[in-house]
């Protein structure tokens, strides 16, 4: 089921970036020739128009065929290739404007629904609870299977049952009772489960006793009209911190030649999908918008192959007053094809030793 929804979710959000794309060439009157669902080989087709719509058998996303986006140069008033600077310019990044707007949307519906903001012990929240925020795979938490988002409700220890609202309380008491058997009742989605374990005396440095790393949260609201402009807040906060940490990895990368921590690939992805559906229908359409955001900031880079280097293609030949050779900019996209393809290879063997081995 996971498998299944990580399929849909980044087939959806390709989807939409490449029905920006769709759109933006049909309003500027550009031929286009195939919009697919999925990638080839194809297995249906069917003609609407000049425009044949397919499905595919490789399920991740989609593409759109236009009329001269190889560059080639021909008569034809309706080629990509024969259109303004501008108009290129709209074409090529509205893949991009739709994923960024999408996240914007999704951000603020949870925004308006309610979502969880972290807040001390000291502070006053609505419907404030203590989350297990990280959990250490062979602690007694782990071994429990306890999860991230789970909700510490009370602890019932050989002195009685504790209540748990505050950090605090949760330190003191398995501090106080090391070494002995305790009972946790924990919220998962709304469904309470009790849980025995024993918290250890001496654990290793930076994992307290049970192996879990804890987050107090409450529930923030806010009015539904004011749910856009929150949004877009949002996700150009977002944007701004992302670039941030894609010019670190960068550095990372090139200056110190090691690799970056936390990069996760499509089997990273899908392994968390599975972590954030565990915790409900809010923190999946959050981690939606996310992904959106990381497509429309990916595809807008500047690189060979993306949307952003074919933008900076169309910038070059606005400057010459002519175009790029079609061989030329077909060897350099195929050339970064292939470097992005070896990248995700790359990644996807380090996500299997992380997640799965």
């Amino acid at each position: 089921m996971t498998v299944v929804i990580f399929i849909a979710i980044l087939s959806f959000l390709v989807l939409a970036h490449e029905a920006g794309h769709f759109f933006a060439a049909k309003r500027a009157g550009v031929r286009v020739h195939e919009f697919g669902l999925g990638f080839p080989p194809k297995i249906y087709g069917k003609q609407i128009g000049e425009t044949e719509y397919t499905i595919n058998l490789l399920p991740l996303g989609g593409f759109v065929r236009i009329e001269g986006e190889d560059g080639a140069k021909t008569n034809d008033a309706r080629s990509f290739a024969n259109k303004p600077f501008g108009t290129k310019l709209l074409i090529l990044l509205a893949g991009v404007m739709i994923n960024w707007m999408l996240a914007a949307m999704l951000l603020g519906v949870v925004q308006t629904v309610g979502t969880a903001v972290p807040i001390a012990d000291t502070q006053y929240g609505e419907n404030a609870r203590v989350t297990i925020a990280s959990v250490a795979k062979d602690a007694p938490a782990g071994i429990a299977e306890l999860s991230i988002g789970d909700t510490i409700k009370s602890i019932t220890t050989s002195s009685g049952m504790v209540e748990i609202s505050r950090i605090d309380e949760v330190q003191e008491v398995l501090g106080g009772h090391a070494g002995e058997e305790v009972t946790l009742v924990i919220s998962r989605n709304d469904v309470l489960r009790t849980v025995t374990l024993t918290p250890r005396e001496n654990p290793p440095k930076g994992e307290g006793a049970i192996g879990v790393a804890l987050i107090r949260v409450a529930t923030v609201r806010y009015p539904w009209y004011e749910a856009p402009w929150r949004g877009v807040f949002l996700a150009g906060s977002l944007t701004i911190a992302m670039l941030g940490s894609f010019g670190d990895m960068l550095k990372t990368l090139i200056v110190e030649h090691r690799a970056v921590e936390g990069l996760a690939g499509p089997i990273g992805i899908a392994y968390l999908t599975g972590e954030v559906r565990s915790l409900g229908a809010l923190f999946m359409i959050n981690f939606i918008a996310i992904l959106s955001l990381n497509l429309a900031i990916l595809n807008a880079l500047p690189f060979p192959a993306l949307d952003g280097g074919r933008a900076v293609v169309a910038f070059i030949e606005k400057i010459r007053g002519r175009a790029i050779s079609a061989r030329l900019l077909g060897r350099v996209n195929a050339t970064g094809f292939a470097i992005l393809l070896v990248l995700i290879v790359a990644i996807s063997i380090r996500d299997i030793q992380v997640y799965i081995l």
